[in-house]
């Protein structure tokens, strides 16, 4: 069973607010119009990326999601942060 690093409760904030802030990035990408096609392409690009990687993480970690006996609010959660939420959970 893959277990993620444990990540101070500082990191998993910060962490957090950084892919927040580049989900937000990409997904306006799709939606706004942008003013350089260039970032627009840079949005896509970043949402393809974050999507496969955090997919990649949910089933490197379903063990340990498992046997944190995490919810369903975890499990978008783990896709949505990656390792900033996983990395905070414990196995009970």
């Amino acid at each position: 069973m893959q277990i993620p690093p444990p990540l101070p409760a500082a990191a998993l904030t910060a962490g957090k607010i950084a892919v927040g802030l580049a989900w937000i990035f990409a997904i306006a990408s799709l939606i706004l119009p942008m003013p350089e096609p260039r970032l627009a392409t840079v949005g896509v690009v970043l949402l393809v990326f974050l999507s496969v990687s955090h997919l990649v993480e949910l089933v490197i970690f379903r063990e340990f999601l498992k046997a944190a006996n995490a919810t369903q609010n975890d499990y978008i959660q783990a896709f949505i942060f990656g390792m900033f939420h996983t990395g905070g959970l414990k196995i009970s």
